[in-house]
């Protein structure tokens, strides 16, 4: 392939389903090559999330080619779609696949091949402009913040007549994981080595205590129902997860093309003959990506979720895993296990032709003023 500067490029939307599922073969392939690579973004999980919540959205994924060869420079895996709370849902939010919805997924980016970053974001964004009757509002939801995405997309948007409006962040705990459970442990205070080593010989010692993995002790789906069980006792109604029949069907599609894999980790505890918790996570590229759990409230004095996350560390480092991400969100558990932490880049951006976007750009302005007001 020609230098970058010296080539030419081709732009093709894929915006039917059946051009899209074309896409599969080579995705994962094009995926390894590039440095953004997350289990977000793989075909098996971008695909399954379309085949589950597609009906609501528009596929609008973008495929940058160099004219000549024909070669692929890069994928823009995006769709269209409004929100699904309010105020969002009166607006059309171009965003990636899987950023709308109660499925939400983290760490996406553009995958594009190394060295030709330039020229894929100047043709997008060229492109996305040309089209700007066809959104409101661009939004691209927790982007890793190591990633040069997010330079390139706050560099172009002035360019092409908008600003970004919202540049937000979450952070992403996560444990950089050392050659063994001791190592970790002396990582940890004095106070969360006693406590945990109480509760674990606690549980081991005074109750029958069996772990099951899915796939090897349990079938996949049986073991997902009790996953998605012991979350509905664990949170009730606060819960978010495991309620819509969208969410369910992805995860049922989405565990058995993970297990297929080797990308699942789905492991639970029984305690006394009864199951009791649970973990679902995810596991690719040398990384474990905590997703979902549960336990039985009345079972809270023995501390479960702890005891999994402890259970799993030690799987993780016997493994040789490098990384275990508790993915966006800074609550206490996930503080009192990680060893560092990332933010996660959201980046908005309103299309200065769209009225009813200009119009919540200005209420959200005054929203902010009050607030600022308020707190002062």
């Amino acid at each position: 392939m020609k230098h970058p500067s010296l080539i030419s490029t081709d732009i093709e939307v894929v915006s039917d389903e059946d051009r899209f599922f074309e896409l599969g073969d080579d995705w994962n392939s094009f995926l390894q090559q590039c440095s953004c690579s997350s289990i977000f973004m793989t075909w098996e999980y971008l695909s399954n999330w379309w085949k589950a919540y597609g009906k609501s959205f528009q596929l609008y994924t973008v495929l940058l080619r160099d004219s000549e060869s024909g070669e692929l420079i890069g994928m823009a895996p995006l769709m269209i779609g409004r929100g699904h709370t309010y105020p969002r849902k009166a607006f059309r939010h171009l965003t990636f696949l899987g950023g709308l919805g109660d499925s939400l997924a983290e760490y996406q980016d553009f995958v594009i091949r190394p060295d030709y970053e330039d020229q894929f974001f100047t043709a997008l964004m060229d492109h996305l402009f040309a089209e700007q009757k066809k959104w409101d509002v661009i939004s691209f939801p927790l982007i890793d913040e190591s990633s040069s995405t997010l330079i390139h997309l706050v560099e172009e948007f002035p360019k092409l007549g908008t600003h970004v409006v919202q540049l937000s962040s979450r952070p992403s705990p996560h444990i950089t994981l050392p050659e063994s459970w001791q190592e970790f442990l002396s990582l940890k205070s004095k106070n969360f080595k006693k406590q945990f080593n109480n509760h674990w010989n606690r549980l081991h010692k005074k109750h029958e205590v069996e772990w099951l993995d899915a796939g090897k002790d349990i079938e996949v789906q049986e073991a997902l129902q009790i996953v998605s069980d012991l979350n509905k006792e664990r949170w009730g109604e606060k819960g978010d997860t495991f309620k819509s029949e969208e969410f369910n069907a992805f995860h049922k599609s989405l565990a058995d093309s993970f297990a297929a894999k080797g990308w699942l980790y789905l492991r639970l505890l029984k305690v006394d003959g009864k199951f009791a918790a649970a973990r679902y996570d995810f596991l690719y590229d040398n990384k474990l990506w905590n997703y979902q759990n549960g336990w039985l409230p009345e079972l809270a004095h023995l501390s479960l979720g702890k005891m999994m996350i402890g259970d799993c560390v030690k799987w993780c480092i016997e493994q040789g895993i490098r990384e275990y991400d508790f993915l966006a969100g800074d609550t206490d558990y996930k503080k009192s296990w990680a060893t560092s932490s990332r933010q996660l880049m959201t980046i908005e951006v309103t299309n200065p032709s769209s009225r009813k976007a200009l119009a919540f750009q200005q209420l959200r302005r005054i929203k902010n003023y009050m607030d600022r007001r308020a707190a002062s």
